[in-house]
């Protein structure tokens, strides 16, 4: 188990960790969006799995997700937001 921001391996993830360490600080506060566990912190706990995003789970989270975003937004209200996604995504 480990924390998603770790788990994740996409260059994003890289050059994230990478300048993170660099600096010596800790990360940005990062959500993720996980075909298997829908929009999740980078800090949250998950285990390693193989899972690829089919239209099925897209129609399935898609209302999930958007609630999610939608509470952590009206929560959190960031000054600014970064978003990176693949195609699929």
């Amino acid at each position: 188990m480990l924390p998603a921001i770790e788990r994740y391996d996409g260059p994003m993830f890289r050059v994230l960790r990478k300048c993170a360490s660099e600096r010596n600080a800790d990360f940005p506060e990062s959500l993720i969006l996980s075909g298997r566990f829908g929009l999740i912190s980078g800090k949250c706990v998950i285990p390693a799995y193989d899972h690829l995003l089919s239209d099925r789970d897209q129609r399935l989270l898609m209302p999930l997700v958007s609630d999610q975003l939608k509470e952590t937004l009206d929560e959190v209200k960031p000054e600014r937001i970064f978003v990176s996604v693949g195609r699929v995504y």
